[in-house]
């Protein structure tokens, strides 16, 4: 007799819990996103701001803007949504985007207080982090990785009060 099906059985169930857990993980983590709500502005420009809002219990819309005087202009039109037990990020700017589809960008975190998105394409950005230091303050780093030139942006963001 043979211990190959055992083992099969055995490997199989891990496989299963372990895909149970990580999408309850998910769910679970998006459920603690709520601090990511609000308007904040760039501590070193007043003038870029990032407004987030919850519109649904797996859907979080937010748009980039700029200040110019009494002008407002967004620059992009966000979005944090979880589907099929996955969190994303999408991103759309009609400048970079083929017919002004956003960019998809998978969460590859496991620590609500460290959003950290990527993306394979080929645009700029392809990873996108949002650091949670304290309920007011927000570390930003846009980033392009894995290239022979990778780019690295990085602002602070303070909650509006």
């Amino acid at each position: 007799m043979t211990k190959w099906p055992l083992f099969a059985t055995f490997f199989i169930l891990t496989t299963l819990i372990s895909c149970d857990r990580k999408r309850e993980d998910s769910k679970e983590i998006f459920k603690k996103l709520s601090w990511i709500e609000g308007e904040w502005v760039n501590e070193k420009d007043s003038t870029y701001h990032e407004i987030w809002k919850q519109t649904s219990d797996s859907t979080y819309i937010g748009k980039a803007i700029s200040i110019n005087g009494k002008d407002s202009l967004v620059d992009e039109n966000l979005k944090i949504a979880l589907n099929k037990n996955k969190i994303k990020f999408y991103n759309e700017v009609e400048e970079q985007t083929e017919e002004s589809k956003p960019q998809e960008f998978i969460f590859t975190s496991s620590n609500p207080d460290t959003l950290i998105f990527t993306n394979t394409g080929p645009y700029y950005p392809n990873k996108i982090t949002y650091k949670r230091i304290n309920d007011t303050v927000v570390v930003v780093k846009v980033e392009r990785v894995n290239e022979s030139e990778p780019i690295r942006y990085e602002f602070t963001l303070r909650k509006k009060k």
